[in-house]
């Protein structure tokens, strides 16, 4: 099912809960590529990215809610599909023309219309289905959105988060450097709406 702009979270989940089990809906069985909820790792075989995420929950003082981490393969995913990682990769000199940060804005306005799709578009609808809450929290380095109540808004931080003036001009550092481009992961936190 896609997601339709506009359409609250709230009345996504109500059409969720009545579909019938045949029908597309989110699936746990269905091994997930780039998105994984909270619950599902265990400290055992915690990743970094999954360290990291909860650190960025702890850090922003929200409690651990049921969520979901788009981890470093997501973000390298985003970065395939929109081109990021080809303008990242375009010669940058420090002593060119351009420095590091002007050419983060520059890329950043230019790739803030890039759609999340495929595969990630689909993982991001089921984890937010899942979660069942009207509000959604969306927690990254350097970036905190709350009251997300739609499926566009939460794809529009998640993006934001990918493309913040900070990680693209270490990323564009890192590239002019010859070193691998970093990422990091993005957290997807139901709100507590109770209180």
């Amino acid at each position: 099912m896609e997601a339709i702009p506009g359409i609250p979270l709230i009345r996504m989940h109500q059409d969720g809960r009545n579909r019938s089990e045949h029908s597309r809906t989110p699936s746990g069985s269905r091994e997930r590529r780039y998105v994984r909820r909270l619950k599902e790792e265990s400290v055992h075989k915690a990743r970094d990215d999954y360290l990291r995420a909860l650190n960025l929950l702890v850090d922003a003082g929200l409690p651990l809610a049921e969520g979901a981490i788009l981890g470093e393969e997501a973000h390298r995913e985003f970065m395939e599909q929109s081109g990021l990682s080809r303008d990242l990769q375009a010669p940058t000199s420090g002593s060119g023309d351009e420095d590091a940060a002007s050419k983060a804005l520059r890329i950043r306005f230019s790739h803030r219309p890039s759609p999340i799709e495929g595969e990630i578009n689909q993982e991001i609808f089921d984890a937010l289905i899942e979660m069942g809450s009207p509000w959604i929290t969306v927690v990254s380095e350097g970036l905190i959105r709350r009251g997300l109540g739609s499926i566009p808004e939460v794809k529009d931080a998640i993006r934001e988060a990918w493309l913040t003036p900070e990680g693209l001009r270490r990323q564009l550092e890192a590239a002019f450097r010859g070193e691998e481009v970093t990422t990091w992961p993005v957290v997807i936190s139901a709100e507590n709406v109770a209180g």
